[in-house]
């Protein structure tokens, strides 16, 4: 029989299991934002070095660029579907100790812009046990205690990856004021630090499992409802298109996101203008103080999503990626840094309802195997990822601000896709 006492004690192990994943989804992204900001910097610097320029340079910044996108559109998914059979605390340790390898690699053997594109999509193949480990961890911690209490667990779990994925490029912009490959070695100590935090403060999956059934009794026996209140009374032909949306937001988010993450460094050093307000500046700092602002909008959403009602989350769905494809489209016309900085900022808001609206809604749908679903949707970020930045690989060559057309074109078209779909099924519904 379970004391209160025993009750008190195992809330307050959620409680801490709760606060630590925030801290681990923040860490997870601070690894990869500024692991991704530092090649494609580092990748530019060894470019010049080599004596390699014009289409040739622009060429090795997509391809390196498209290294992620490479392993990760499929990592998530296997990854994720493994890490429900071997645990989520075991996963994401084999995960560190991969990319504590790499950016060794990169310090001591990197000579050749092929070697950082092999180090980024190991980084992808290693964070397909990270990203949807920690997804799936969260939903389960959170999903007991009800719609309204999971939905904004998730949304501040967002906010967490989302500041630590802001703070990476920033960090990187100084980082490469002093040399190239400190960001590679800070890197490292990041990596020992998030492994510790795993192992001291979460519990095993085993008797953390133990904690989430003692939650959901004790919760059932309160006459709490399911967490699906979005899709209760749904019509099928509804319900289709919140699953077509659910797999094109990811793509959406990810197949721009990743042109501004991976490419838009390399890019900003070489042919953005300063303007007034960033003029004297160094370059890379401006690239990454613009990075770090359409971080900022992204984390701004990431809060509200978890706050909008069901009309909320459908307005984001229809209206969002059109927002995207505008910002994009300024920052292609106008490349200086005080026209982009408020571009990127709505930018980075449109992408951030993009993703959290889509995430949100598919684990309040998914109530066992939440990390295969939480791989699924990575998944859909990595093909995205993988399929903008080889495509700007080749439209960069013509030039170097073509990507962001490419990004706007995407972005709008999609929309369009959603729109179109959105209001075929309500035609449908009235026969």
């Amino acid at each position: 029989m379970t004391t209160l006492s025993d009750s008190a004690s195992i809330q307050k192990k959620i409680t801490r299991s709760i606060h630590t994943m925030y801290v681990t989804s923040f860490m997870g992204d601070m690894c990869t934002g500024l692991f991704g900001f530092a090649v494609s910097l580092y990748t530019s610097i060894m470019a010049d070095r080599m004596g390699i320029a014009g289409s040739e340079r622009e060429f090795w910044i997509g391809m390196v660029a498209s290294g992620y996108g490479m392993i990760y559109f499929i990592s998530p998914f296997l990854l994720g579907r493994a890490s429900d059979k071997i645990g989520r605390r075991n996963s994401v340790l084999i995960a560190m100790a991969g990319f504590i390898t790499i950016n060794i690699f990169v310090i001591c053997f990197a000579t050749h812009p092929l070697h950082l594109m092999i180090a980024l999509a190991c980084v992808g193949f290693c964070f397909g046990f990270v990203f949807p480990v920690l997804e799936a961890f969260m939903s389960e911690i959170s999903e007991p205690f009800g719609q309204k209490f999971h939905a904004r667990k998730l949304s501040v779990f967002m906010i967490s990856w989302s500041i630590g994925l802001t703070l990476g490029p920033f960090i990187g912009g100084i980082f490469e004021l002093f040399s190239p490959v400190v960001a590679f070695g800070y890197l490292i100590i990041h990596a020992i630090l998030f492994a510790t935090i795993m192992i001291t403060l979460l519990p095993s999956t085993a008797r953390l499992k133990q904690h989430i059934d003692f939650i959901k009794d004790h919760e059932k026996s309160n006459g709490d409802q399911h967490i699906d209140e979005f899709f209760s009374g749904m019509s099928k032909k509804k319900f289709r298109f919140f699953q077509i949306a659910l797999f094109l937001l990811p793509v959406i988010y990810a197949f721009t996101s990743q042109i501004y993450v991976a490419i838009f460094p390399a890019y900003g050093e070489k042919f953005v203008a300063p303007g007034v307000l960033f003029n004297g500046l160094d370059s890379a700092v401006i690239a990454g103080f613009l990075i770090f602002s359409m971080g900022i909008g992204r984390t701004i959403t990431f809060w509200h999503a978890g706050r909008l009602g069901s009309k909320g989350k459908t307005l984001g769905i229809l209206i969002m990626p059109i927002g995207m494809a505008t910002s994009s489209l300024v920052i292609f016309l106008v490349p200086i840094a005080d026209i982009i900085l408020p571009s990127i900022i709505i930018f980075g808001l449109c992408s951030g309802y993009c993703y959290a609206i889509g995430f949100i809604l598919l684990m309040e749908l998914t109530r066992k195997g939440k990390g295969m679903k939480a791989g699924i949707y990575e998944a859909a970020n990595g093909a995205g990822a993988l399929a903008s930045t080889l495509i700007a690989t080749f439209v960069g060559q013509l030039n170097p601000a073509f990507p962001y057309l490419l990004a706007a074109v995407f972005a709008a078209s999609t929309g369009i896709v959603i729109l179109g779909l959105y209001r075929w099924q309500q035609g449908q519904g009235k026969k």
